[in-house]
């Protein structure tokens, strides 16, 4: 009901604001309402998990940075959310099968003519008629690969203003479970909202006693400033707000750092205050009909999803056909 209460709100806010939107942040949005009176039936505290959980981690982003135009970008696929048990590489395998793949390999250059592409991989220099590029946009915004020649300014420009995301997951195993079982997800209410907000229970679909906490943005780059033991006590004492210190301690702990992987750079990308959604059409743009872009953040439908980044490399590879015909 709650979270009815929240959505109904910022669905409210938007439609009277549609002029606005891009200009807005979604912290001024919240704000406004919060003025207007329109979540008087919650507390604080919950106005901030709410904003927390609704808009925060499902951006990656901190609402003062993201634009209100963000939430309403491109479509979405119905149905409830799933889990995948064996995790999001069992699709890269099956994707791979049958090709030859290169891993350690790091890209520095990519060099592109109307004739064809050379790619330099740690020193060696790969020829190709064709490329797809679709390295995060972390690593664009870094710029770590050097092209020749240079990107052109709208593409610079795109990278530049598309915002690249911070969503961090620590997993903690039990040597059995202290909470209900049958509960999928567990939300804590705080003064401090975007820490430990959200913890999905795994046992369901694992049949293990595994809770996992999702955190975004500011707070999720503080604990990745942390040691993996450092980012496991952090965790346990926030469950111990919840279920009483009188719990065991975890068993062991694994956890995703995306900003410090050189790989990635970022979770996944974000729509910032005053950028336009037709920038990630700059961003999947071609250069000389050789060089192709791919990536969550080239997807205009579905960015910052598993599913937008699937289905930009499936448009990718049709234009890659489309111009060898």
């Amino acid at each position: 009901e709650r979270f009815e209460v929240f959505s109904d709100a910022l669905d409210s806010f938007m439609e009277g604001h549609e002029t606005s939107l891009l200009r807005m942040s979604a912290a001024d949005a919240v704000e406004k309402i919060r003025q207007q009176r329109a979540l008087s039936d919650l507390t604080d505290a919950e106005v901030g998990f709410l904003a927390h959980i609704l808009l925060e981690q499902e951006f990656a982003v901190s609402t003062s940075d993201l634009s209100l135009a963000g939430l309403d970008e491109g479509t979405s696929f119905g149905g409830p959310d799933a889990v995948l048990p064996d995790g999001y590489d069992k699709i890269a395998e099956g994707l791979s099968a049958g090709l030859t793949i290169l891993t350690k390999a790091v890209v520095d250059r990519i060099e592109h003519s109307s004739k064809g592409v050379s790619v330099t991989v740690s020193g060696e220099v790969l020829d190709a008629d064709f490329a797809i590029c679709a390295v995060p946009l972390g690593v664009l915004k870094a710029g770590s690969i050097a092209f020749s020649p240079r990107l052109p300014d709208a593409k610079r420009h795109a990278i530049d203003a598309l915002g690249m995301g911070l969503l961090d997951k620590i997993y903690l195993s039990f040597p059995e479970p202290f909470w209900d079982e049958t509960v999928h997800n567990f939300g804590r209410i705080s003064n401090t909202p975007d820490a430990f907000a959200f913890w999905p229970n795994l046992f369901p679909v694992t049949g293990k006693p595994i809770l996992c906490a999702l955190n975004a943005g500011a707070f999720a780059l503080e604990l990745e400033e942390l040691s993996e033991e450092g980012r496991r006590r952090a965790a346990f004492e926030a469950l111990q707000t919840m279920f009483g210190r009188d719990i065991p301690p975890p068993a062991a702990s694994v956890s995703s750092t995306w900003q410090q992987d050189q790989r990635t750079l970022g979770s996944y990308s974000f729509l910032p205050v005053g950028v336009e959604p037709r920038a990630r059409q700059a961003l999947a743009a071609d250069l000389n009909g050789r060089v192709f872009f791919a990536g969550e953040a080239t997807a205009s439908d579905y960015p910052a999803t598993v599913h937008g980044a699937w289905l930009s490399g499936q448009r990718a590879a049709h234009d890659v056909i489309a111009h060898v015909r």
